[in-house]
């Protein structure tokens, strides 16, 4: 196995391509809730919201499930099986690894 490595200019140029492509392109998962965490999150008074970490989920945050490529940047919550919905921009998506989890930590509500 070997290692590669970058120099400060290659990716400071793959940063901003990563940023570039998340502009254009930007990925939205959905995700159902059931009646009280959707009004939880709905009243502002949950700002996080958990995934368990696995191959569905790697695949639905992260393009081509790729953790180090481009990750998610809308999440839209279902109430329920209801025509409900609202959309929100994830700030950031860290993991849990003591309760095996995606912690997305959400950002404004864009619906």
């Amino acid at each position: 196995m070997f290692e590669v490595t970058y120099t400060k200019s290659e990716l400071k140029k793959l940063r901003a391509a990563a940023r570039k492509a998340e502009k254009e392109h930007p990925l939205t998962v959905a995700a159902n809730l059931a009646f009280h965490w959707y009004d939880e999150i709905e009243a502002g008074r949950k700002k996080t919201e958990y995934r368990d970490i696995s191959p569905y989920w790697t695949n639905h945050l992260f393009k081509d499930g790729d953790i180090y490529g481009q990750r998610a940047s809308f999440i839209k919550f279902s109430r329920g099986y209801t025509k409900r919905n609202m959309t929100w921009s994830i700030r950031r998506i860290d993991i849990s690894e003591d309760d095996g989890c995606y912690m997305i930590r959400l950002g404004r509500r864009i619906s």
